[in-house]
């Protein structure tokens, strides 16, 4: 009717879904020789001009977390590290074959966050994600996606 103002239309949210294919195994960036580095500045990876002289650390190394729950490396190339540059955690690698929904490895103190966190990172799941859980325990866990691979590339602030 003339004179009413006129009716607001509620918001439409429009969506739109990304298939993504992982290649199995996923390949290494050129250069490398671990999985998941591409993200990560070549400086804070190689050298210790950032001001860390933090090493790697590699799960199930002598004197660093072992893999709990059957999980393993995915191959030598690719096991799995972290690593903490000015309070930034970085893991990098792949594991495989453990018992789904449980831990693959814990943090150490120092390397955990305040809350929960979870990632959704690669797998082979035909669903191209699963998800990542960083528990504030320091538990890594895998909670939905399969066994085949899954990356634990991501970084995240630590405690």
């Amino acid at each position: 009717m003339a004179g009413e103002p006129a009716k607001k239309k509620p918001y439409e949210l429009k969506f739109s879904v990304l298939k993504l294919t992982p290649s199995f195994p996923p390949p290494l960036p050129v250069g490398t020789s671990d999985s998941g580095l591409s993200g990560i500045p070549a400086d804070l990876l190689h050298s210790h001009s950032s001001g860390s002289s933090e090493e790697w650390h590699t799960v199930g190394a002598s004197g660093e977390p072992g893999f709990q729950n059957g999980w393993v490396p995915f191959d030598t190339g690719r096991t799995p590290k972290f690593k903490k540059i000015h309070g930034t955690v970085y893991m990098v690698g792949l594991a495989k074959s453990g018992t789904l929904n449980t831990v693959i490895f814990n943090l150490p103190i120092g390397y955990r966050q305040i809350a929960v966190t979870n990632l959704y990172i690669g797998t082979s799941s035909s669903a191209a994600f699963a998800t990542l859980r960083i528990d504030s325990n320091g538990d890594v866990k895998q909670e939905a996606g399969n066994n085949t691979w899954i990356s634990l590339a991501c970084s995240f602030r630590a405690d």
